[in-house]
């Protein structure tokens, strides 16, 4: 056995995605680490320590703490006796051991290792092993729940090294910086940039597996603004174009359960099944050194998707959700994916609202609240309000369901308005000024992905009721010419909480969906507005238009919706979904508050639904 492929083994090692190593060939390096070891000259210092510092990289992978420390020493100590001048070598090595130190000892400790560490990659001069150095080092840093300003200067440290240097891996640290932006400046925009930058370099290269990386963190990114469908696009590759059939398992796991979660979203059960079907056909090798955390995910998706489409099998639900969080707690120390803990307690309670254990369910999202505040993650903050919301609702707690509805608001509007202020910050930061125009087409479209995720409702589609106060507050007075009509429809789902208290909320939030979607064909063929403006209830915004052309389009809404046939069985006034409609018009200089012609429509609203629903009434008649 030669020396080549003990460095081979190195390189290997060092570059490989930690996830994609087998325990076979771990054993298999070790095997043949045994025999060159056994073929060494005693004084072949050098060589000695680049084999103990093979063994440090595996007992690094495998998390062996006393070996790993035992390995990187001997690696020095042997390199110390050699007669090599390598400083690049022996940077290498102090930059593991400064890793070792941030990863388990005090702070103190720590920080003195990492200055010498830095100061030896200074006088190495290698730019790329100082950025890899860096990088390594901020995991460790997140792995701890440090903070923004903790870990910000070390970003800095690598832009400063990507601009003023000619580095080779320049598409890897882009990803690597993207991740960063996502978990711990909580930047989705900055994100997409960087990623968008490493995607076209990796394809160009090619690199299939930072290909693979990209995608699934770029549908993350999307995910995360609420663009599901983006998400889709980014991740349905990788599961059907044959150039990424030798995806590594924990790859194609992640990317069927993230496809599986975002089909849920959107209502498409049959395209979620399918995810599943690859995720449980997946064969889990005990080779992998990632065999418990891959199974504890497969529970995962299942308790997911029968929760949420199969109601018959939520004992399975049950059974396999206990099971995932069993596999957690064994190997939660070794986890590969950030804050499953949170999406166990995601899950678990969901499944108990189904149950109707609303109290139990309660219980989980606060702790999954709690959790979430600990590590500053604001999306999963956001959310936890949200299910809150719906918990305190079922349990009649009406003030605390509206205290925590009004918080999710708040904090997601928050949110959106900072994500809205990032861009300009990656244009200071990336671009000298005669680069930012070249860049600033791509940044403004990120800003008005986050515009309309603004003024949108999430569920819908439909534009939402902050954007009806913008536009009208803003743009009545252009919105209409002089004696102009406007006319407001309020549309009203009849007998809804019925609906969801038999069907349940995701075949309830369908309805919603499907609504919507009639609603904005109606308006967008005539050149009208839909708009979601809370819970059950629609408006549809009309200008220029006669009182019998408004009666046509609210006949139109009432025909159709029944065409749907929609089945309602708990429904006191048909066995299919209805709506109510109430219409209300007026001239722009007659109603420049336009809060009155909502009132109007409400008023109508109501005497339609007092007069039988499943019917539309104008103010005009009720005068």
């Amino acid at each position: 056995m030669n020396y080549e492929l003990i460095e081979t083994y190195i390189d290997d090692l060092r570059k490989k995605d930690e996830h994609s190593i087998e325990l076979k060939y771990i054993t298999k390096i070790k095997s043949d680490l045994k025999k060159y070891l056994n073929e060494l000259s005693e004084k072949s210092y050098y060589e000695y320590s680049r084999c103990y510092f093979l063994l440090m990289l595996i007992n690094r992978y495998m998390q062996n703490k006393k070996k790993y420390k035992e390995n990187l020493l001997k690696s020095i100590e042997l390199l110390n006796k050699s007669n090599s001048n390598s400083k690049n070598y022996e940077a290498i090595l102090y930059g593991y051991l400064s890793n070792y130190h941030t990863q388990y000892s005090d702070t103190n400790t720590s920080l003195q290792v990492y200055q010498m560490a830095r100061d030896k990659f200074e006088l190495s001069c290698d730019t790329d092993e100082l950025i890899q150095f860096y990088l390594r080092h901020i995991k460790l840093l997140i792995n701890k729940s440090c903070t923004e300003g903790e870990i910000e200067p070390y970003v800095e440290n690598i832009h400063k090294a990507i601009k003023e240097n000619n580095v080779k891996y320049v598409s890897r640290y882009y990803c690597d910086i993207a991740q960063i932006h996502l978990s711990v400046f909580d930047n989705t925009v900055g994100a997409i940039f960087y990623l968008s930058q490493s995607l076209d370099l990796s394809i160009k290269t090619p690199q299939i597996d930072l290909e693979i990386r990209n995608r699934i963190f770029l549908a993350l990114s999307y995910t995360l603004l609420g663009n599901y469908i983006e998400s889709v696009n980014y991740l349905k590759p990788i599961l059907s174009d044959p150039r990424y059939e030798k995806i590594n398992l924990v790859y194609k796991i992640t990317v069927a359960n993230n496809l599986m979660s975002n089909y849920l979203r959107l209502g498409l059960h049959k395209c979620a099944y399918e995810c599943l079907e690859i995720i449980q056909s997946t064969y889990i090798s005990n080779n992998l050194l990632n065999e418990m955390q891959l199974k504890m995910i497969i529970y995962m998706c299942k308790a997911e998707y029968y929760s949420l489409v199969e109601l018959g099998k939520i004992k399975e639900a049950v059974r396999y959700i206990k099971k995932s969080r069993v596999l957690y707690e064994k190997n939660k120390y070794k986890n590969i994916y950030r804050n499953v803990d949170i999406t166990i307690d995601k899950i678990e309670a969901n499944i108990y609202y189904k149950l109707g254990n609303y109290e139990k369910s309660y219980e989980l999202h606060k702790i999954g609240l709690e959790k979430s505040l600990k590590k500053n993650l604001n999306n999963l903050i956001i959310e936890s309000y949200k299910l809150l919301s719906m918990d305190c609702e079922q349990l009649n707690d009406f003030k605390g369901s509206i205290e925590n509805l009004k918080q999710h608001m708040i904090l997601k509007e928050r949110w959106i308005k900072i994500q809205n202020n990032k861009y300009t910050e990656i244009l200071l930061k990336e671009y000298d000024i005669n680069e930012k125009e070249e860049k600033i087409d791509e940044l403004n479209s990120l800003k008005d992905v986050l515009i309309s995720k603004r003024n949108k409702d999430e569920l819908t589609g439909l534009l939402n009721r902050r954007f009806l106060n913008e536009f009208i507050s803003q743009n009545l007075s252009n919105y209409s010419k002089e004696n102009e009509l406007v006319s407001i429809l309020m549309i009203d789902i009849d007998y809804f909480k019925k609906y969801n208290d038999n069907y349940g909320h995701v075949k309830g939030d369908e309805i919603l969906t499907q609504i919507g979607k009639l609603l904005n064909e109606i308006a967008y063929r005539h050149k009208h507005m839909a708009i979601r403006y809370g819970g059950e209830e629609f408006l549809v915004l009309l200008k220029d238009i006669t009182y019998e052309e408004t009666i046509e389009i609210a006949n139109e809404i009432l025909n159709k919706l029944d065409n749907l046939n929609i089945e309602h069985e708990t429904s006191p006034l048909n066995s299919k979904i209805t709506v109510s409609i109430g219409i209300a018009t007026g001239e722009q200089e007659k109603s420049g508050d336009y809060n009155n012609l909502v009132d109007d429509a409400d008023k109508a609203l109501y005497m339609a639904k007092k007069n039988g629903k499943n019917r539309y009434i104008h103010i005009k008649n009720m005068c």
